[in-house]
């Protein structure tokens, strides 16, 4: 099947629920940006909010399984599904984790490049979620490109912004225990910019599969 073929049978179930996947990790970065913002005292309700957040992808995860299962059908290889399904259940993962340790870990004082990373995800999350409804046309396919360029402009960034606060981290913090727990987190928001470009990645391969 041409890439034309596969944008002209307009598919129904796949591509829909890529972008209400995606959809949730944005809801679940922006849940992480407003921890930031906010006193501790709300972080519990927002530790709850998260909960059921990433427990909703969980559940979108699993239905592009049983999708797969009961079509026999996709438009596009089934490798493919699975391996983007699992990039971005892989993003949930790593962005649902550096929330929860920075609400559990009691850190002292909150490194700024938190924050920073935390809307590098944000970003990142939003134009993956772009390239999953782009994913429904083939006019679309340079603007898709774009947006994959995009989250990879956003991975180098976190690269960049990771880097600096380990620096300034060995550097400026005297307490070993809380040297650990920043390095922590900081390391599991960094990743988390990684499975959102992994994610864009799939996406390139397919376009170039297609095509």
């Amino acid at each position: 099947m041409g890439l034309l073929q596969f944008f002209n049978a307009k598919d129904r179930t796949f591509v829909p629920l890529f972008v209400t996947y995606t959809g949730n990790l944005v809801s679940l970065a922006e849940t992480l940006e407003q921890l930031l913002k906010v006193e501790t005292s709300k972080w519990p309700q927002l530790v709850k909010q998260a909960q059921e957040i990433d427990a909703k992808g969980e559940g979108y995860n699993r239905k592009v399984t049983v999708e797969l299962g009961h079509n026999f059908i996709t438009p596009f290889d089934r490798e493919d599904i699975h391996e983007l399904a699992t990039a971005i259940g892989a993003a949930h993962d790593f962005l649902h984790g550096s929330l929860k340790r920075i609400a559990l870990y009691d850190i002292k004082s909150i490194d700024p490049h938190f924050g920073k990373l935390a809307n590098q995800i944000l970003r990142g999350a939003k134009a993956l979620q772009e390239a999953a409804q782009l994913l429904e046309s083939l006019k679309n396919s340079i603007a898709i490109e774009k947006v994959c360029d995009q989250i990879k402009k956003i991975e180098v960034e976190a690269d960049a912004t990771f880097e600096e606060a380990t620096s300034m981290l060995f550097r400026d913090e005297k307490d070993p225990i809380e040297l650990v727990k920043k390095r922590e987190v900081l390391e599991s928001l960094e990743t988390a910019t990684d499975r959102i470009d992994d994610a864009a990645n799939v996406i390139r391969s397919i376009l170039i599969k297609y095509a």
